[in-house]
């Protein structure tokens, strides 16, 4: 049994196996919640944060390996254990995404329980993320104006037509995880060196974030 109550994360995108694994954990003394998906995890992810993570590979929309990496780098202090059907080669990457792996059937809860336990109580050394606000690398594309903005929740890449914008703090939607993006436009900066200001006086217009 847990010897505390620790916070698990389940993410697969197979229902019955959620259920299996939320109500094997629970029976361990585990409190469990559940995710369909990386993004469904990402979005709980807003509130309180578990104290590990069991993600599965391969799953629709954001795969194991995608969702696993944005953990690592935004959240590098909760611990990670892989349990997927997928093979994996001696080359593979698993080992910077997750802190233990188990194969589907291959292994017993004892053995499960045993290395959550050992993740929970060590606290993992990897330098924590800064405060996170506005995007800090959306930079201009090309000389139409368009703006490739990263979104701090997914961390995937979208163009945005920034041309017409005013300057100042501007709001859009993640068209991946419909988180909302915080991006600055300063038109006093030269960031789009190749379009001219109609001010006649020389100057060019910029974009940053």
């Amino acid at each position: 049994m847990a010897t505390s109550q620790s916070r698990l994360l389940v993410v697969d995108d197979n229902r019955l196996i959620r259920e299996m694994m939320f109500d094997l954990l629970r029976s361990e003394g585990y409190e469990v919640s559940t995710a369909q998906d990386g993004f469904d995890a990402l979005s709980q992810l807003k509130g309180r944060l578990p104290d590990l993570i069991i993600s599965d590979l391969g799953m629709p929309r954001m795969s194991g390996f995608e969702f696993l990496a944005i953990i690592r780098q935004r959240f590098p202090q909760i611990p990670t254990i892989v349990i997927s059907g997928e093979p994996l080669s001696n080359e593979s990457p698993i080992a910077l995404i997750a802190d233990a792996f188990f194969s589907k059937a291959s292994y017993t809860l004892n053995q499960l329980t045993a290395i959550i336990t050992k993740l929970v109580a060590a606290s993992p050394i990897r330098p924590r993320p800064g405060v996170i606000g506005i995007a800090p690398n959306s930079i201009p594309r090309d000389a139409t104006g368009d703006m490739l903005i990263k979104c701090r929740n997914c961390l995937r890449s979208f163009a945005l037509m920034a041309k017409k914008l005013n300057s100042g703090l501007h709001k859009v939607t993640c068209p991946s995880c419909e988180a909302s993006v915080q991006f600055q436009v300063d038109y006093l900066q030269r960031a789009f060196p190749q379009i001219q200001s109609s001010n006649g006086n020389g100057a060019r217009s910029g974009v940053r974030a």
